[in-house]
């Protein structure tokens, strides 16, 4: 039966089941988000709008986290910071509910980037801090905060303080934003990035991703910076005549290098100023300075050297045993996520080469019947399917692979928690374990015409594969929740955790 619109008419009963659909927990999320497989403009909007608000939801906690622990406990040292305010006037009612609320957030490294957004770099070893994270401060507290201080309601010191609270958490949210972007584009699979993203605002770093830290805007430029990795050449344009190959290469990594430039130059450029500023030949304190002299004048690496001693296994010490057992976790996940990825392209790159010249061999061999289905796919040699292995992953895989070897041999080992969460490749390999396709060192590979004791061996395998994937989601999630905790109790209330 038709309306005379034209249109079906709906049943009693059919209307009654999609009314009681609806009413169900989740009925109307469902009907309004798309599905796993809609890849239009509106339903990546959708997602993405999704990421923002879990993103600044998860900031929000950890801010009242940080309150809430900051205002139970008494300060272990606050000398530094108490000597960085102490430059304030009559505390007014604004300063007394910055400081109980986002006050504990500028503690350790957050007491030198307020203080160089107040007066610059006003000695030496502050040349340990990079200037974009004071630079945001600088200019959101002296033009929109600016009223505030300027009337008297709060202090120049607790206005830069909500200014960097503010920057430090908005570039939270777009790195995770970014992270998502980032996740689809290479890994092409939405449940998968948006489990991602789950995993980065739970980050075991996750005090240093709220309070006044240089975490947040690296996240934010790594992950904007990655593409900028060497990718790898397509099978097809290295399969195509010299002339075009070469072009391929040569515009491939071209491209590459520009914007490696681009992430590369700001960097130049600090440096450059802060030689020009210390080693001029007219500034009268050059002797001062005795990096000025160097082959590669480098402030940053004098720096570090000179007052925080790092250097090649110069941490290597006894008394420094709690630190390196505060970064095991990470470096153990670090580690495992890196010689699994490579060990099963070792495996495949084998077998693959081990098959191609198997059937060469075959095919310049006369032979009076055509080889048989069977034997052809016994060779055959497939990718898995679990995403942290598709090939995409080569250059993040490699990053992070050279960020574990400069924080285990180079870095004090404390901080190589923060240090390695603005990797994305160490969200993927977690995430993996989430992912229900299998442990990172399984394949999709079913070998035809195998002996029974090959297929139980094959099932103990997978049974195990299964354990170990369940046993990693635990301890995933208790790893990263234990240090966002204890993290924040720490860390508010001047404790060491850097």
């Amino acid at each position: 039966m038709k309306r005379k619109g034209g249109g079906a008419a709906t049943s009693p009963a059919a209307a009654a089941q999609e009314s009681k659909k609806r009413t169900q927990p989740g009925g109307l999320l469902a009907a309004s988000s798309p599905s796993d497989d809609d890849t239009s403009a509106a339903a990546t909007a959708f997602r993405e709008r999704a990421v923002f608000k879990v993103a600044i939801l998860s900031r929000v906690l950890m801010l009242l986290i940080a309150t809430f622990l900051g205002e139970m406990f008494s300060d272990f040292d606050d000398s530094t910071a108490s000597s960085s305010s102490s430059s304030a006037a009559l505390p007014t009612k604004l300063d007394g509910i910055v400081e109980t609320s986002v006050g504990h957030l500028a503690k350790w490294d957050g007491v030198y980037f307020v203080d160089i957004a107040q007066h610059g770099y006003r000695f030496e070893h502050f040349h340990a801090f990079f200037p974009a994270l004071p630079l945001a401060i600088s200019f959101l507290n002296r033009t929109f905060l600016k009223v505030l201080w300027v009337k008297g309601f709060a202090s120049e010191y607790n206005s830069a303080v909500m200014a960097g609270v503010f920057v430090t958490n908005a570039f939270f949210v777009l790195s995770a934003v970014e992270l998502y972007r980032l996740s689809r584009l290479v890994v092409k699979k939405e449940i998968f990035a948006t489990k991602t993203v789950l995993l980065y605002c739970l980050t075991p770093a996750n005090i240093f991703m709220t309070a006044i830290s240089a975490g947040n805007p690296r996240s934010h430029s790594l992950a904007l910076a990655s593409p900028a990795l060497p990718p790898s050449l397509s099978p097809i344009a290295l399969r195509r005549r010299f002339p075009q190959a070469a072009l391929t290469f040569l515009a491939v990594w071209l491209g590459t290098a520009l914007r490696c430039a681009v992430v590369v130059a700001p960097l130049v450029g600090y440096l450059t100023w802060s030689y020009l500023r210390y080693c001029s030949p007219t500034n009268p304190t050059r002797g001062q300075h005795e990096w000025c002299d160097a082959a590669v004048p480098n402030i940053y690496a004098y720096v570090q050297a000179k007052y925080w001693n790092v250097g090649f296994l110069n941490y290597y010490e006894p008394h420094q045993i709690p630190n390196f057992l505060l970064a095991s976790p990470i470096v153990f996940l670090s580690a495992w996520g890196i010689f699994s990825f490579l060990r099963h392209f070792s495996l495949f790159t084998t077998s693959s080469s081990s098959s191609s010249s198997s059937s060469s061999s075959s095919s310049t061999t006369p032979s009076s019947s055509p080889p048989t289905s069977s034997s052809s796919s016994s060779s055959s040699t497939s990718m898995p399917t679990e995403p942290y292995l598709e090939a995409e992953m080569v250059p993040f895989v490699g990053y992070w692979a050279v960020l574990l070897v400069v924080g285990v041999l180079f870095m004090h080992v404390q901080v190589i928690t923060r240090f390695l969460s603005a990797c994305p490749a160490l969200y993927w390999f977690c995430a993996n374990f989430y992912d229900g396709t299998g442990d990172v060192s399984s394949t999709t590979t079913k070998p035809k015409n195998e002996s029974e004791a090959a297929k139980e061996e094959r099932r103990r395998k997978r049974r195990r594969s299964r354990k170990v994937r369940s046993w990693m989601q635990y301890l995933i999630a208790f790893y990263f929740l234990a240090y966002t905790l204890i993290g924040a109790l720490l860390f508010c209330n001047f404790y060491p955790w850097t």
